[in-house]
């Protein structure tokens, strides 16, 4: 008893020795600011006062983290609200806590633009619900928005036909590969199709009527009965 009455005694015979004994487990900081004290009690005072400013400053920078805490990009709901209930942990255990209403204001304040809609219909609400009753109304509308989800997959792209391929409807309108197949067969010499030049008929006759003509037995001047001499050239295949 004689000890913790030198904490609360200033002329008490064991002050001197309990002030030794206590500077001398101090860290160097806390020393320095506790230099000028003369007694155990003025050692006991100050520390308690330096206790309390260091709790207060603590409590007011959790206090100026909670409320201006926001919903970070790529976070997701569940993620943010976590976060928030662990900031109300700590103000507890600062001796500062924070109601669940206020968790929730402050989480629907701190939402992303893109919870936009279904914020509104929470804060127009008769009762504010609390985090966990908002999640997973947050998170559906997360997840329809496609929000963190991955990969090029999505509707849109089938939707504009983004990566499929050169097969498309739009490639055969064109006749764009279609495994090197032959175009229709086309003459060259009537434009005609279905046939190709070799094959012509009408290449063929007037290739017969040209060799009659030049042909010197065709001449009018020979005697009746004679007849023509057959052309002997070949018809061109070309």
């Amino acid at each position: 008893m004689g000890w913790l009455t030198a904490l609360t005694t200033a002329d008490d015979p064991n002050s001197g020795k309990l002030l030794y004994l206590i500077q001398t487990s101090l860290d160097s900081q806390t020393t320095a600011l506790t230099m000028s004290c003369r007694t155990a009690k003025d050692l006991y005072d100050k520390l308690n006062s330096l206790s309390q400013s260091s709790s207060i400053a603590q409590t007011q920078q959790l206090t100026k983290a909670f409320i201006n805490a926001k919903q970070q990009p790529g976070e997701k709901v569940e993620g943010w609200g976590a976060r928030l209930g662990l900031s109300q942990a700590d103000l507890a255990a600062a001796g500062a806590p924070v109601t669940d209403a206020q968790v929730a204001k402050t989480f629907l304040t701190g939402l992303l633009p893109m919870f936009d809609i279904p914020k509104s219909h929470f804060i127009n609400a008769a009762v504010l619900p609390s985090v966990i009753d908002m999640l997973p109304k947050l998170m559906d509308s997360a997840s329809g928005h496609g929000y963190n989800n991955t990969g090029p997959s999505g509707p849109a792209d089938n939707r504009y036909g983004y990566n499929n391929g050169p097969s498309g409807p739009a490639d055969n309108h064109y006749g764009l590969n279609n495994g090197g197949s032959q175009p229709p067969l086309k003459c060259l010499y009537c434009h005609k199709a279905g046939h190709r030049i070799q094959d012509c008929r009408g290449r063929m006759r007037a290739e017969q009527r040209r060799t009659s003509n030049s042909d010197p037995g065709n001449d009018s001047t020979h005697h009746a009965g004679n007849t023509p001499k057959a052309s002997s050239k070949k018809p061109i295949f070309w």
